[in-house]
């Protein structure tokens, strides 16, 4: 019998492991014999030591389910599309980003799933277990994730997947750039200012050198055509003279390639008062105007930012 590790479970995998071969996708789909027995989830655990209890599993249908305090079934292997799942070997497969995705759209809040979506299609990846940065390829892309969920029909969290795919920004390298896009541009029903999406770690080349490929800066968050940038500063109160003058330096580099640098930190994300004067002045930069209407605005934007920033 194969085993078909699904949802919360792909997810901690998939914070271990890279995409590295898209042919290793499969066509398996899980069978009604396919009932994940207690010797299997044994081995998981001896193969994988990080996958956390309960281990989450796909199978075909509800007779398919052993359910108890070391294994969840999921009901929805039938409705999966084919090419949903990684081959593990030894009859063990993982289901695949996108997969993955769409099965966390089902389960979790659409923060939550918004944050999976900027982690995949980033490069990094948060340990479930210790909460460390892990540096990672991206395990997907958006063009994945949109030809994946096109097919999907009406899969439970379709639509909410699809919905989240519309804010989310490939090549986020840290969960605080993700946190910072999200405050900044989800729409105000969401509790964000609705700014128009950036760029992320936007690449700089010299216009003058030999190698055009020369990549000489990297802008945080960007929106070149309104050339403004945004620099993230994780330890403006902890950082040396040196570190001063680099940052500094790399700036003054930025602005001479004629865009306009606004620097924001740790403290100022936390602050309310401070992020709502860099919104103001974001949009002031983009010749956008902030249309938030709604009079429950300041409670939506709240639980935004509980949902984003309690656990940092």
């Amino acid at each position: 019998m194969s085993f078909f590790i699904g949802y919360k479970s792909a997810y901690e995998y998939w914070c271990h492991h890279e995409m590295a071969n898209r042919s290793a996708i499969t066509k398996a789909l899980p069978k009604r014999e396919d009932k994940p027995s207690a010797k299997q989830l044994e081995c998981l655990h001896f193969r994988y030591p990080f996958l956390s209890t309960p281990i989450h599993a796909v199978v075909t249908n509800d007779a398919s389910k052993r359910n108890s305090a070391k294994l969840v079934c999921h009901s929805t292997g039938a409705l999966l599309q084919k090419r949903s799942f990684v081959a593990l070997g030894s009859d063990f497969y993982v289901s695949t980003p996108e997969a993955c995705f769409l099965q966390i759209a089902s389960t979790h809040t659409f923060t939550d799933l918004l944050q999976v979506g900027f982690e995949f299609c980033g490069s990094y990846a948060r340990c479930p277990e210790s909460k460390e940065l892990i540096s990672l390829n991206p395990r997907t892309s958006k063009s994945h994730l949109r030809n994946y969920l096109a097919g999907s029909g009406s899969v439970s969290g379709v639509i909410r997947a699809r919905r989240a795919l519309d804010f989310i920004c490939e090549r986020s390298e840290s969960p605080m750039e993700t946190k910072l896009v999200l405050l900044l541009c989800l729409p105000s029903s969401h509790g964000g200012y609705g700014l128009p999406l950036p760029h992320l770690n936007f690449k700089l080349f010299h216009p003058q050198s030999v190698r055009k490929d020369r990549e000489l800066y990297r802008c945080d968050l960007c929106w070149p055509q309104q050339k403004l940038a945004i620099e993230y500063d994780s330890s403006q109160f902890h950082q040396g003279v040196q570190k001063q003058f680099l940052d500094s330096r790399r700036r003054i580099a930025i602005e001479h390639f004629g865009l306009h640098v606004l620097s924001v930190t740790k403290q100022q994300i936390y602050d309310e008062l401070e992020l709502h004067k860099l919104a103001q002045v974001i949009a002031r930069y983009l010749g956008f105007y902030l249309r938030i209407r709604r009079k429950d605005f300041p409670g939506r934007r709240a639980n935004l930012r509980k949902s984003l920033l309690l656990d940092y």
